[in-house]
């Protein structure tokens, strides 16, 4: 149990931020997921959504935060997760983060 306590603590840490850019593009499509986390749309949905092409959003993702749009979309889950669990709303009752 030591040992693995150890090796825990020597683990890197993953930061619980979620990148958010201005871009217009990007901004739509995040502010559209942070309203609803469980809303199923592809990348290709959502840049057809927004305008642009697939390749261009993901593109964009990346320039503008850091991560792919699938990765972003993970690291959203998890504060949506965290922020929830932290309150008290259940998870799999798909509540709207806000």
């Amino acid at each position: 149990m030591r040992v693995m306590l150890d090796e825990l603590a020597l683990m890197p840490r993953e930061r619980l931020e979620l990148p958010v850019s201005a871009h217009p593009k990007i901004a739509v499509t995040a502010a559209a997921l942070l309203a609803n986390p469980s809303d199923r749309r592809t990348v290709g949905q959502w840049a057809e959504h927004v305008a642009v092409s697939e390749r261009s959003l993901k593109r964009l993702m990346v320039q503008e935060t850091g991560l792919s749009f699938g990765r972003w979309r993970g690291q959203l889950h998890l504060v949506a997760g965290f922020t929830k669990s932290r309150t008290g709303i259940s998870v799999s009752r798909g509540h709207r983060f806000h």
